[in-house]
């Protein structure tokens, strides 16, 4: 019965593989050149990528630090030296880790946007802070930053401050004048969401190359 079993195993193997095969012939027929199967066979490498950035995702949010609750609003002002302006205003945050002795944290945020940083005042002996405070960032014309780098950390009288968490948001997913309220995760681990974030880079650098690709082939 193992035997029969196995051997049923085999070629149910078999046969998916060859219906596999087949789809593969029939995607890649009329490709002329070794860079048109190139292309073909990007399909195959996303679904590698996004299977690797959903097991990335999983370890990230298996490690938060809070919850972080912002607005945001990008409003495009074309000029000389500007593209416009990137609105933040940190509302309060929620259920942050304790990092002192007394089981509390003494919080505050910190903003990266390009060349600029700016924070928040100081919130003492709290887990769930509220700020209430705006904060405005100057858009480049020019090599605008791709990323926004919110980060919550607890204040020391005496020696470094302890990391609380981050999120690394992606200005290219706010939409222009459009107004985002939203409670984010703060990623305890700046580590695995830094793997996270190039990995969706190489995925969208692929899929762009794709694009182009079959535009020259299309011409």
């Amino acid at each position: 019965k193992k035997k029969k079993k196995r051997i049923f195993e085999i070629i149910s193997m078999s046969n998916r593989e060859k219906k596999a095969s087949t789809r593969i012939k029939h995607r890649n027929k009329g490709a002329s050149s070794k860079e048109d199967a190139a292309i073909f066979n990007l399909d195959k490498n996303k679904k590698i990528a996004k299977m690797l950035e959903s097991h990335l995702v999983d370890k990230v949010n298996r490690k938060i630090g809070g919850k972080l609750h912002l607005r945001i609003k990008v409003i495009s002002q074309p000029s000389p030296h500007t593209a416009g302006c990137l609105q933040i205003y940190v509302y309060s945050a929620r259920n942050l880790d304790a990092k002192d002795r007394n089981g509390l944290s003494d919080p505050y945020v910190k903003i990266y946007f390009g060349e600029e940083r700016k924070k928040t005042t100081i919130r003492k002996k709290t887990l769930n802070p509220e700020w209430n405070e705006s904060f405005d960032f100057n858009i480049p014309a020019l090599l605008t930053p791709r990323e926004i780098i919110i980060q919550v950390w607890d204040w020391n009288r005496v020696g470094k401050h302890n990391f609380i968490g981050q999120n690394i948001l992606q200005i290219k997913d706010f939409e222009d004048n459009k107004l985002y309220d939203k409670w984010y995760d703060l990623h305890n681990s700046a580590e695995e969401q830094q793997k996270m974030l190039e990995l969706s880079r190489i995925l969208r650098h692929r899929s762009g190359i794709a694009k182009e690709k079959n535009k020259v082939r299309n011409t």
